[in-house]
């Protein structure tokens, strides 16, 4: 090893490479400043030829400022009324590091073929941390992630790989802390200890790549790579040590191993707003998650019969199921529960919830609430909730719920204003007692642009009615904007909604997540 010598050059924008990219894809100021100017086409597939396929997390980092995702968030941020303050926030940070943000951190940006971090569990506390770059400007991007006007530069080589490393040592980085680079066949790698370069780099000479894993091709299949900025999770970490004793309490319960799993997801933008895919995929012949999966919902035939002022809606399969299998467990575990609070209504109206009432519920269920004013003390007035239960026996089913109202209003002397009706096919049971009026959410603008962005047939979904939220909540933002100069001036206004949701099969599982942004709103 070589005595330290010193350098100079620019202080780093970052530690390493990996936050650099991640500053940039979170802001998406990269882009305001770029333009459509030139780059490599994204293909996370081919990054991973990089990493070795036992990699325990993976993430891949779209630097194609062409690309439809790259394009559509300044516009996104534009319609939020926060691309001034991504731009001045950019500009300000470069300047504190003495950096030009479009001389010095676009230009290096720019010239990224791919980007991506491996993360590699060892039985450390904090794991083994690589990023991974190929660049037309190796240089240029050694530079700005790790040269500085006060590093040190000491050499290091590890005989047994035939490597050198440049290890930069800096005031910037805080106290004993350090950057350790190194280059090989073109390709930047970049971590805090040469030994975790190192050991990646042994690890993809002996195996083969990621990029033929089939686990991996399918993962990344099923989330798209029409993304910010993609990532996969290898279930091979729960092979370590550190892992067994939760693997082991795990597998006692479910069908499934975890080792035997991976998981991958994206985020992406698009002119319709921002989304998000997560894919668990538990392996072939390991087991089933088939107990978290229920046929699909039916998402428009409950929205049609939902108010459009509802502030949260959800939609939903699989109550009778869940209802029996709650049940079967209450009288294992909580029998005194029953007795004390389920037991008497029975008694008192010859229903039986076992018996009666849950073996004529279907699958498919609804729930949906409005308040008008959230601010201070909640008015009753302003609220109303609806639940819509499905059932081949919708007029036995009302029947029953309204003996078991009457009973409950009877022991407790009190009107619960709570009205059980029939509504195309379905029992609804709202409070207040009046006819929820139309027209439905289903007709709705944000619920129409939600719902266009989520899978066909999902299990379940959860949607956040952003322009029904009341006045009051939008006036408090505007006031806590106001009275901080520093704040992002943020328009809720220009979000339609955001919702979550589910779907799969009995060996896999998907998770969504998408908020529409409307380009055209008061900005």
């Amino acid at each position: 090893m070589n005595e330290a010598t010193s350098s100079s050059g620019r202080s780093p924008v970052v530690a390493i490479a990996i936050a650099a990219v991640l500053v940039a894809i979170v802001s998406g100021g990269v882009l305001i400043f770029l333009g459509r100017s030139a780059s490599a086409e994204f293909d996370p597939v081919s990054g991973a030829a990089l990493f070795p396929d036992d990699t325990h997390f993976y993430m891949s980092f779209n630097t194609d400022f062409t690309s439809d995702p790259w394009v559509a968030t300044p516009q996104l941020l534009n319609a939020l009324g926060i691309e001034d303050n991504v731009r001045e926030d950019l500009r300000e940070s470069a300047e504190e590091e003495d950096l030009d943000f479009e001389d010095d951190i676009v230009t290096a940006f720019a010239s990224m073929r791919s980007a991506g971090i491996a993360v590699q569990y060892d039985g450390s506390e904090d794991g083994e941390a690589v990023g991974v770059i190929d660049s037309r400007d190796r240089d240029r991007v050694i530079a700005l992630l790790a040269d500085s006007e006060d590093a040190t530069i000491r050499t290091e080589r590890d005989e047994d790989l035939d490597l050198d490393f440049d290890v930069y040592v800096t005031s910037q980085l805080g106290p004993d802390e350090e950057i350790a680079v190194t280059v090989e066949d073109g390709i930047i790698y970049i971590a805090d200890q040469t030994e975790h370069i190192s050991n990646f780099i042994s690890r993809q000479r002996e195996l083969p790549p990621l990029s033929e894993s089939p686990s991996f091709l399918d993962a990344l299949d099923a989330v798209g790579t029409d993304a910010l900025t993609v990532a996969y999770g290898n279930g091979a970490i729960f092979e370590h040590r550190d892992f067994r004793d939760i693997v082991d309490a795990f597998t006692d319960t479910a069908e499934f191993d975890p080792r035997d799993a991976s998981l991958a997801f994206s985020v992406t933008a698009s002119t319709d707003g921002f989304g998000a895919r997560l894919v668990v995929n538990v392996g072939s012949g390991s087991g089933t998650i088939e107990q978290l999966i229920t046929e699909p919902a039916d998402i428009e035939g409950l929205a049609a019969l939902t108010p459009d002022d509802a502030l949260f809606f959800v939609a939903g399969s699989g109550m009778h199921d869940a209802l029996d299998e709650g049940y079967a467990t209450l009288e294992q575990q909580e029998r005194e529960l029953l007795e004390l609070w389920v037991e008497p209504f029975e008694d008192a109206t010859g229903i039986s919830v076992e018996h009666d009432l849950i073996p004529i519920l279907g699958s498919t269920f609804g729930f949906a609430i409005a308040v008008d004013d959230i601010a201070g003390e909640v008015d009753p007035d302003s609220v109303w909730v609806l639940g819509l239960l499905e059932s081949d026996q919708p007029a036995t089913l009302r029947g029953h719920l309204e003996t078991l109202i009457d009973e409950f209003e009877f022991e407790c002397a009190c009107d619960t204003s709570v009205w059980v009706s029939e509504r195309a096919g379905y029992t609804a049971i709202q409070w207040p007692e009046v006819l929820l009026a139309d027209p439905p959410l289903l007709d709705a603008t944000a619920f129409q642009r939600t719902r266009a962005l989520l899978p066909n047939e999902p299990a379940f979904l959860y949607f956040l009615n952003v322009p029904a939220l009341p006045q009051s909540v939008f006036d408090e933002a505007a006031d806590e904007i106001a009275a901080d100069p520093d704040s992002y001036d943020f328009d809720l206004e220009s979000i339609l909604g955001f919702a979550i949701a589910g779907s799969g099969d009995d060996t896999s599982f998907t998770l969504e997540m998408v908020m529409p942004v409307d380009l055209n709103g008061s900005n």
